[in-house]
Protein backbone atom coordinates (compact mmCIF):
# COMPACT_ATOMS: atom_id res chain seq x y z
CA UNK A 1 0.00 0.00 0.00
CA UNK A 2 0.75 4.01 -0.32
CA UNK A 3 1.33 4.03 3.06
CA UNK A 4 3.44 0.63 3.80
CA UNK A 5 5.58 2.53 1.11
CA UNK A 6 6.17 5.50 3.08
CA UNK A 7 7.23 3.81 5.77
CA UNK A 8 9.81 1.89 3.65
CA UNK A 9 10.79 4.90 2.43
CA UNK A 10 11.20 7.15 5.21
CA UNK A 11 13.92 5.49 7.30
CA UNK A 12 16.00 5.67 4.02
CA UNK A 13 15.50 9.07 3.26
CA UNK A 14 16.57 9.72 7.03
CA UNK A 15 19.65 7.79 6.21
CA UNK A 16 20.51 9.50 3.11
CA UNK A 17 19.80 12.72 5.49
CA UNK A 18 22.92 11.53 7.83
CA UNK A 19 24.94 11.18 5.27
CA UNK A 20 24.51 14.94 4.27
CA UNK A 21 22.40 14.81 1.43
CA UNK A 22 21.24 17.89 0.48
CA UNK A 23 17.97 19.35 2.10
CA UNK A 24 16.09 22.82 1.20
CA UNK A 25 17.02 24.19 4.21
CA UNK A 26 20.46 23.55 3.78
CA UNK A 27 20.42 24.95 -0.14
CA UNK A 28 18.64 28.46 0.92
CA UNK A 29 21.05 28.80 3.75
CA UNK A 30 23.86 27.98 1.29
CA UNK A 31 22.12 30.72 -1.37
CA UNK A 32 21.68 33.23 1.87
CA UNK A 33 25.47 33.16 2.63
CA UNK A 34 26.48 33.24 -1.08
CA UNK A 35 24.39 36.58 -1.70
CA UNK A 36 25.48 38.53 1.63
CA UNK A 37 29.10 37.75 0.31
CA UNK A 38 28.62 39.03 -2.83
CA UNK A 39 26.69 42.42 -1.35
CA UNK A 40 29.72 42.59 1.22
CA UNK A 41 32.42 42.26 -1.61
CA UNK A 42 30.23 44.69 -3.94
CA UNK A 43 30.43 46.94 -1.20
CA UNK A 44 34.21 46.25 -0.20
CA UNK A 45 35.41 46.76 -3.85
CA UNK A 46 33.55 50.62 -3.59
CA UNK A 47 34.86 51.32 -0.82
CA UNK A 48 38.68 50.21 -1.68
CA UNK A 49 38.27 52.03 -4.75
CA UNK A 50 37.38 55.50 -2.84
CA UNK A 51 39.85 55.33 0.18
CA UNK A 52 42.09 52.33 -0.87
CA UNK A 53 42.98 49.05 0.90
CA UNK A 54 45.20 50.32 3.46
CA UNK A 55 42.80 53.03 4.97
CA UNK A 56 39.62 50.94 5.01
CA UNK A 57 38.69 49.44 8.14
CA UNK A 58 36.52 46.25 8.79
CA UNK A 59 34.12 48.24 10.35
CA UNK A 60 34.32 50.65 7.55
CA UNK A 61 33.30 47.51 5.24
CA UNK A 62 30.27 46.59 7.50
CA UNK A 63 28.97 50.02 7.12
CA UNK A 64 29.49 50.30 3.51
CA UNK A 65 27.65 46.68 3.43
CA UNK A 66 25.03 47.55 5.81
CA UNK A 67 25.68 44.87 8.10
CA UNK A 68 26.85 44.80 11.71
CA UNK A 69 30.50 44.68 12.19
CA UNK A 70 29.77 40.81 14.35
CA UNK A 71 27.91 39.46 10.71
CA UNK A 72 31.24 40.89 8.89
CA UNK A 73 33.14 38.38 10.90
CA UNK A 74 30.76 35.79 10.44
CA UNK A 75 31.67 36.00 7.02
CA UNK A 76 35.46 37.04 6.89
CA UNK A 77 37.70 36.29 9.37
CA UNK A 78 40.27 39.81 8.71
CA UNK A 79 39.91 42.73 6.13
CA UNK A 80 43.15 40.39 4.57
CA UNK A 81 40.19 37.87 3.82
CA UNK A 82 38.23 40.05 2.02
CA UNK A 83 40.92 41.63 -0.02
CA UNK A 84 41.73 37.92 -1.12
CA UNK A 85 37.72 36.89 -1.79
CA UNK A 86 37.57 40.29 -3.67
CA UNK A 87 40.83 39.33 -5.69
CA UNK A 88 39.46 35.76 -6.33
CA UNK A 89 36.38 37.34 -7.40
CA UNK A 90 37.68 39.70 -9.88
CA UNK A 91 39.79 37.40 -11.55
CA UNK A 92 36.88 35.01 -12.00
CA UNK A 93 35.12 37.57 -13.40
CA UNK A 94 37.55 38.47 -15.96
CA UNK A 95 38.19 34.43 -16.86
CA UNK A 96 34.47 34.82 -17.52
CA UNK A 97 34.48 37.33 -20.05
CA UNK A 98 37.18 35.87 -21.77
CA UNK A 99 35.90 32.76 -22.15
CA UNK A 100 32.61 34.39 -24.44
CA UNK A 101 34.59 35.71 -27.04
CA UNK A 102 37.10 32.53 -27.18
CA UNK A 103 35.06 30.80 -29.50
CA UNK A 104 35.31 34.15 -32.53
CA UNK A 105 35.95 31.79 -35.76
CA UNK A 106 38.81 34.56 -37.07
CA UNK A 107 41.69 34.38 -34.90
CA UNK A 108 42.92 38.17 -35.65
CA UNK A 109 39.52 39.56 -34.45
CA UNK A 110 39.85 36.86 -31.38
CA UNK A 111 42.82 38.45 -30.84
CA UNK A 112 41.81 42.11 -31.16
CA UNK A 113 38.44 41.45 -29.12
CA UNK A 114 40.53 39.55 -26.25
CA UNK A 115 42.50 42.71 -25.63
CA UNK A 116 39.14 44.88 -26.08
CA UNK A 117 37.45 42.35 -23.32
CA UNK A 118 40.56 43.01 -20.96
CA UNK A 119 40.30 47.03 -21.40
CA UNK A 120 36.60 46.84 -20.75
CA UNK A 121 36.92 45.31 -17.28
CA UNK A 122 39.95 46.61 -16.50
CA UNK A 123 38.12 50.29 -16.82
CA UNK A 124 34.85 49.27 -15.87
CA UNK A 125 36.28 48.90 -12.52
CA UNK A 126 38.43 52.00 -12.66
CA UNK A 127 40.03 53.43 -9.27
CA UNK A 128 39.66 49.45 -7.62
CA UNK A 129 41.97 47.96 -10.14
CA UNK A 130 43.97 50.93 -10.20
CA UNK A 131 44.18 50.37 -6.27
CA UNK A 132 44.65 46.62 -6.74
CA UNK A 133 47.88 46.87 -9.48
CA UNK A 134 49.54 49.73 -7.61
CA UNK A 135 49.57 47.90 -4.53
CA UNK A 136 50.24 44.44 -6.46
CA UNK A 137 47.02 42.56 -5.48
CA UNK A 138 47.87 40.79 -8.81
CA UNK A 139 50.79 40.00 -8.44
CA UNK A 140 51.64 36.51 -9.09
CA UNK A 141 54.26 37.01 -5.94
CA UNK A 142 51.60 37.47 -3.93
CA UNK A 143 49.48 35.22 -5.06
CA UNK A 144 51.27 32.77 -4.21
CA UNK A 145 52.26 33.63 -0.48
CA UNK A 146 48.46 33.38 0.19
CA UNK A 147 48.54 30.01 -1.19
CA UNK A 148 46.26 31.08 -4.48
CA UNK A 149 46.55 29.91 -7.77
CA UNK A 150 43.64 31.69 -9.15
CA UNK A 151 45.84 34.70 -11.00
CA UNK A 152 48.32 32.11 -12.73
CA UNK A 153 45.18 30.41 -14.15
CA UNK A 154 43.70 33.40 -15.48
CA UNK A 155 47.17 34.32 -16.93
CA UNK A 156 47.52 30.96 -18.12
CA UNK A 157 43.69 30.84 -20.22
CA UNK A 158 44.97 34.65 -21.44
CA UNK A 159 48.12 33.44 -23.10
CA UNK A 160 46.70 30.35 -24.24
CA UNK A 161 43.97 32.38 -25.79
CA UNK A 162 46.44 34.48 -27.53
CA UNK A 163 49.06 31.59 -28.77
CA UNK A 164 45.84 29.89 -30.01
CA UNK A 165 44.97 32.98 -32.02
CA UNK A 166 48.97 33.34 -33.39
CA UNK A 167 48.92 29.81 -34.15
CA UNK A 168 45.86 29.46 -36.28
CA UNK A 169 46.42 33.38 -37.58
CA UNK A 170 49.81 31.76 -38.81
CA UNK A 171 48.38 28.57 -40.23
CA UNK A 172 45.88 30.89 -42.07
CA UNK A 173 48.83 33.14 -43.57
CA UNK A 174 47.76 35.84 -41.58
CA UNK A 175 50.57 36.49 -39.64
CA UNK A 176 53.87 35.89 -39.98
CA UNK A 177 54.56 32.20 -39.97
CA UNK A 178 58.32 32.51 -38.88
CA UNK A 179 57.94 33.81 -35.27
CA UNK A 180 57.49 32.22 -32.57
CA UNK A 181 53.77 32.34 -31.46
CA UNK A 182 55.06 31.70 -27.98
CA UNK A 183 56.82 34.52 -28.06
CA UNK A 184 54.92 36.53 -29.87
CA UNK A 185 52.20 35.82 -27.21
CA UNK A 186 54.72 37.50 -24.19
CA UNK A 187 55.57 40.28 -26.22
CA UNK A 188 51.34 41.14 -26.61
CA UNK A 189 51.20 40.97 -23.38
CA UNK A 190 53.69 42.76 -22.51
CA UNK A 191 52.21 46.03 -24.83
CA UNK A 192 48.61 45.11 -22.93
CA UNK A 193 50.17 45.61 -19.59
CA UNK A 194 52.19 48.32 -20.09
CA UNK A 195 48.75 50.39 -21.39
CA UNK A 196 46.95 49.22 -18.54
CA UNK A 197 49.88 50.27 -16.31
CA UNK A 198 50.22 53.73 -18.02
CA UNK A 199 46.34 54.25 -17.68
CA UNK A 200 46.57 53.84 -14.14
CA UNK A 201 49.71 56.16 -13.72
CA UNK A 202 47.86 58.68 -15.54
CA UNK A 203 45.00 58.57 -13.18
CA UNK A 204 42.49 57.14 -16.13
CA UNK A 205 42.56 60.02 -17.75
CA UNK A 206 41.33 59.00 -21.02
CA UNK A 207 39.54 55.93 -21.60
CA UNK A 208 41.52 52.72 -21.70
CA UNK A 209 39.13 51.12 -24.16
CA UNK A 210 40.66 53.57 -26.66
CA UNK A 211 43.86 51.39 -26.63
CA UNK A 212 42.21 48.49 -28.28
CA UNK A 213 42.97 49.47 -32.17
CA UNK A 214 46.14 50.79 -31.46
CA UNK A 215 48.00 48.18 -29.33
CA UNK A 216 46.47 45.53 -31.94
CA UNK A 217 47.28 47.52 -35.25
CA UNK A 218 51.14 48.71 -33.34
CA UNK A 219 51.35 44.44 -32.98
CA UNK A 220 50.09 43.42 -36.09
CA UNK A 221 52.08 45.59 -37.84
CA UNK A 222 55.56 43.58 -36.78
CA UNK A 223 53.72 39.86 -36.64
CA UNK A 224 51.44 40.91 -39.65
CA UNK A 225 52.04 38.62 -42.56
CA UNK A 226 54.49 40.10 -44.96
Amino acid sequence: SLAASSEMIAPRERKERKKGAPTLRGTMKKHLRAAYQEAILQAAAHLFGRVGFVEAHMADIAQAAGVSVGTLYNYFESKNAVIQALRDHEMEGMRAQLERVADTLDPCERLRLVIATLFVYVQERGALMAMAMQSGLFDEEVAAKHGRGEHTDVQRALFELYQGALTEAARAGKVRGDLNPARMTVALDGMVSALVFDWVRSRRKKPLTDQTDFVFNLFMKGAGAR
